[in-house]
C-alpha cells in the first residue's frame, strides 16, 4: 500500500531525476473542423438512448452498471466521430498521394 512515502532504497533514484524543462516550442491549438450529422443519425442516437433507459427501468441491467448505461449512448457517438475522423483523414491522405 502506498501512502506517499518511498523506501530508503527508492529515494536515491528519485533524488537523481532531472527537473522537467519547458519545451523550446510553445504548444498551440490545432485548427478545428466542423462536423455535422444528418437527422437520421440523431434519431438513431435518441432511440439507442431510450433503449438503454428502458433496460434500466425494467431492471434488466444490474444497478451497479447504471452509470455506465446512462453514458453509453454518448460514448458510442464519440467513438463513431473518432472512427469517422480516421476515415476522413485516410481519404484525404489518399487523395493527396494521387
Amino acid at each position: 500500500m502506498c501512502r506517499g512515502h518511498f523506501s530508503a532504497a527508492a529515494r536515491p533514484g528519485l533524488e537523481h531525476l532531472e527537473t522537467p524543462r519547458r519545451p523550446h516550442w510553445e504548444p498551440r491549438a490545432l485548427p478545428g473542423n466542423l462536423c455535422s450529422f444528418g437527422r437520421r443519425v440523431w434519431e438513431t442516437w435518441d432511440a439507442y438512448h431510450k433503449g438503454l433507459w428502458e433496460l434500466m427501468n425494467k431492471h434488466l441491467v444490474p444497478e451497479k452498471l447504471y452509470p455506465n448505461y446512462g453514458r453509453l449512448h454518448t460514448t458510442a457517438m464519440k467513438f463513431a466521430m473518432q472512427l469517422a475522423t480516421i476515415d476522413w483523414s485516410m481519404l484525404e491522405a489518399r487523395a493527396q498521394s494521387t
